[in-house]
């Protein structure tokens, strides 16, 4: 190996990339059973000694069995309040996204309006339980904090009144606020 250069070495030796799954596979039967592997690989395996001698080489597969021993877990949704909070900033979006869909926009009412999902509650896993519970609103409505009540009334009464609100196409952020903040502060009826 002193007459090649390591990247000649490494071109026509065992040791490439292609062959990584094999020499791990080895290296592995080494650390349960030195005697398990061929001589030469006993050399090379031993020439890998950790630079602190300290350290204890771990094998993968005692790892592996370890961790599938474990017990699993599922990781339960929460129903803590800054879940519900999340779900409640969703309902605030979709009804700024969505809400024009379902706009009072026929005032004799002979057109059904759209029904729109994301518009309701049990999408949102939100309920009438949930009324009475201050979540924040965004600044935009008459307080930071308000019930889920008065945050689905002021919902409605600004994205699906008789003024349908579509705004969340706009890509300018400044110009979107503008008009979120006109429309929230006075409910949609400017």
């Amino acid at each position: 190996m002193s007459s090649r250069s390591l990247q000649d070495e490494l071109c026509v030796s065992s040791l490439s990339g292609g062959n990584m799954a094999y020499i791990d596979s080895l290296y592995e039967d080494f650390l349960a059973d030195p005697l398990s592997v061929s001589a030469d690989w006993q050399d090379f395996f031993k020439s890998l000694a950790p630079d602190n001698a300290s350290d204890q080489t771990l094998s993968h597969r005692a790892i592996r069995a370890y961790l599938l021993s474990r017990p699993t877990t599922t990781a339960a949704q929460s129903s803590t309040p800054d879940n519900k909070q999340y779900q409640v900033a969703n309902l605030i979006n979709a009804y700024r996204a969505l809400g024009h869909h379902a706009a009072n926009l026929d005032p004799l009412d002979m057109a059904k309006r759209l029904a729109v999902p994301s518009l309701d509650l049990a999408y949102h896993k939100l309920s009438e339980a949930d009324f009475k519970k201050l979540f924040y609103a965004g600044g935009y409505f008459s307080q930071t904090q308000m019930p889920l009540k008065d945050i689905l009334q002021a919902l409605k009464e600004t994205y699906t009144g008789s003024i349908g609100i579509e705004y969340m196409h706009i890509s300018n952020s400044d110009e979107t606020n503008w008009l979120q903040e006109r429309m929230e502060t006075t409910r949609g009826q400017t």
